[in-house]
């Protein structure tokens, strides 16, 4: 089809995507389902196919585009790619905007914003260390290598932000395109507070809908998931699997335990490596210690590694569960299944205290620093008991379960 502004014109929508060739060396005009007309260009430049959007075609605009067009032909016969070259200079246009030292990238603004939750240094809430390592991880995987890490700020548009949650929630990841999107509204709110933009566009981004994981082990379940433990050949594996069913405590808190965090019988879990950012004291109990032993260094340790990592526990379990036999059985079930058993003998205040939950009554978590000890030492006692009672079917004040 001839290059003219008469037949652009009159190419119609049919419901459907389709591309029309034109007389002008690999220009092609690409027509909607809704009949927008776009021009590209596609060329070859040292053994590799490219495309080059020449521009949309809007009826008075024909001059432009074949100007354009020429361009790009004349670029390709001179052995420039027209699609590098204008990716280069949008990145020139983007540089030169912060030149004015008030200027800040998406990327600066979200290291910074980061930088100041570490110390709740300006407007910023002092965050606990798990807190701290997710924010790091949504920056360095989601937000880094973006196509707007480097965009002035206040250029983001809120068509940016769920394109950004896009390109998550495309790779299967919907959760953590949750996480991107409170993350993205947490730091944008923080930049108008700074002053730094006006308005913030992350507004009424959307979201997935989460349901609540609810599956717990029945004692049957319980007991062959521990007889099953075995088809793991590692023995700090192993160990580290029963430690999560014998305490209830996060994958992350057993992987990393080491020797001089246990004394007396008790396990304390430092500040920086609990999920609220709290020191937290657990029972070892006659049953647990076995398990536990160790002269130095990390408890658990990997060939790998100081210490075995906590995505180790995530797979290994699933393996367990399939070789007893069990369905859908994920690394988060055995706390569950704990907190559950804990829950029906000594309420949910008790349990929560085991877990090392957040207490959500704010005034109760300034005033009420009673540590529970007694109550976690007896509601693990009992628990640990309970597992000897399901496991070997008897119980006994001294437990011991057959590894």
């Amino acid at each position: 089809m001839k290059f003219t502004k008469q037949n652009l014109e009159g190419l119609q929508a049919t419901g459907t995507r389709y591309e029309v060739q034109l007389d002008a060396p690999g220009l092609i005009a690409r027509v909607s389902a809704k009949g927008e007309v776009v021009l590209v260009y596609r060329y070859s430049l040292n053994g590799h196919r490219s495309k080059f959007t020449v521009g949309s075609f809007v009826g008075s605009n024909l001059d432009v585009l074949k100007q354009i067009y020429n361009d790009a032909l004349s670029a390709v016969s001179s052995g420039i790619d027209p699609q590098a070259k204008r990716i280069q200079e949008r990145r020139e246009v983007e540089e030169a905007r912060f030149e004015d030292s008030n200027a800040r990238s998406l990327i600066q603004v979200a290291d910074e914003y980061y930088e100041n939750c570490i110390h709740g240094n300006n407007w910023c809430r002092q965050n606990s260390p798990k807190t701290l390592r997710d924010k790091k991880g949504i920056i360095n995987r989601e937000i880094r290598d973006s196509k707007i890490a480097n965009r002035n700020i206040n250029d983001i548009s809120r068509s940016d932000l769920v394109q950004l949650l896009m390109v998550v929630n495309n790779r299967g990841a919907k959760v953590m395109a949750n996480r991107v999107r409170a993350f993205v509204s947490s730091m944008f709110n923080w930049a108008v507070d700074m002053s730094y933009i006006d308005v913030s566009p992350a507004v009424r981004l959307p979201s997935n809908g989460e349901i609540s994981r609810t599956r717990v082990l029945s004692p049957s379940e319980v007991k062959k998931f521990w007889d099953a433990i075995d088809v793991i050949e590692n023995k700090d594996q192993q160990c580290a699997v029963r430690a999560l069913l014998l305490t209830g405590q996060r994958r992350n808190e057993i992987a990393t335990v080491e020797a001089h965090e246990i004394e007396d019988g008790w396990w304390t879990i430092p500040e920086e490596k609990s999920k609220n950012g709290k020191a937290h004291r657990v029972y070892i109990s006659n049953e647990a210690w076995p398990y536990f032993w160790n002269d130095e260094g990390y408890v658990f340790k990997s060939s790998r590694a100081n210490h075995i990592n906590r995505s180790t526990l995530t797979h290994i379990v699933p393996e367990i569960a399939e070789a007893a036999g069990l369905e859908d059985v994920r690394c988060h079930d055995l706390r569950r299944t704990v907190a559950t058993f804990i829950q029906s003998q000594f309420g949910s205040e008790i349990m929560d205290e085991v877990l090392n939950h957040q207490k959500q009554n704010k005034v109760t978590a300034a005033y009420g620093l009673y540590d529970f000890d007694k109550e976690k030492k007896a509601a693990l006692i009992w628990w640990n008991n309970k597992l000897n009672e399901i496991v070997n079917g008897r119980t006994s004040k001294v437990i011991s379960i057959a590894a």
